[in-house]
Parts: structure tokens; C-alpha cells; sequence
């Protein structure tokens, strides 16, 4: 596994951590609120400005946790297309060293049968 690859699953690690706290936040403020209000007559204003607050903080991470995703996906594509060029590169060598083998083959056999046409001939 890559070092990028760690640190961001170690980013999501973080990011979900920070989904449950928010998400604990807010029915810490709903109790909260309910708690300070029973009796006197809850303000349902406050308690759904308290909420909203809370919505809001979770739709930011919920946001950037998908941003977060969408880049782990394309650095993903574009670490699989350099894969593919790199075997492709290696074809290539592999193809041109034995272009190269076949080509040096044919001047060694001439050179083999001529030693042996003519022992005295090297």
C-alpha cells in the first residue's frame, strides 16, 4: 500500500470520527435544550436554531468526505492509467531487445559457418 494510500485512509478514519462527534453533538443539544426548556415551555425556535447549527456542521462534512472520496477515485484512475503505461513501456523494451537478438543472430550463424567451412578462416 502506498504512503498516499495510508494517509488517506487515515484521513477517512479522521473524517468519520468527526460525523459521530457532530452527530453526538447534536443529540447532546437536543437534550440539552430540551432539559432547559421543560417546564418553562421549550422555545421550538431555539431548539431548531440549535439544530440547524448542528445540520449544517454535519452537511460540511458530509461534503467534504464526498470531495474527499471523488479525488481518492480519480488519483486512483490516474495511478491505473501510469500502471498500464509502464507495462506498455515494458512491451516495448522487451520487443525491441529481441529485435535486436534476432537481428545480431543471423550475422553470428554466417560467422559460425564460415569457421567451420574454413577452420583456418579466423
Amino acid at each position: 500500500m502506498t504512503k498516499w494510500a495510508i494517509k488517506a485512509e487515515n484521513q477517512v478514519t479522521k473524517l468519520t470520527q468527526e460525523v459521530c462527534l457532530l452527530q453526538a453533538q447534536v443529540s447532546n443539544f437536543k437534550c440539552k435544550n430540551k432539559a432547559l426548556h421543560s417546564g418553562q415551555g421549550a422555545s421550538l425556535v431555539v431548539v431548531k436554531q440549535n439544530t440547524d447549527v448542528a445540520l449544517e456542521n454535519l452537511q460540511v462534512v458530509v461534503n467534504f468526505i464526498h470531495t474527499f472520496i471523488k479525488q481518492l477515485v480519480s488519483r486512483s484512475k490516474i495511478l491505473n492509467l501510469i500502471a498500464e503505461i509502464l507495462k506498455s513501456i515494458n512491451r516495448i523494451l522487451k520487443l525491441k531487445i529481441r529485435r535486436r537478438a534476432l537481428e545480431n543472430y543471423p550475422a553470428a550463424l554466417s560467422l559460425h559457418f564460415r569457421t567451420l567451412a574454413h577452420p583456418g578462416f579466423i
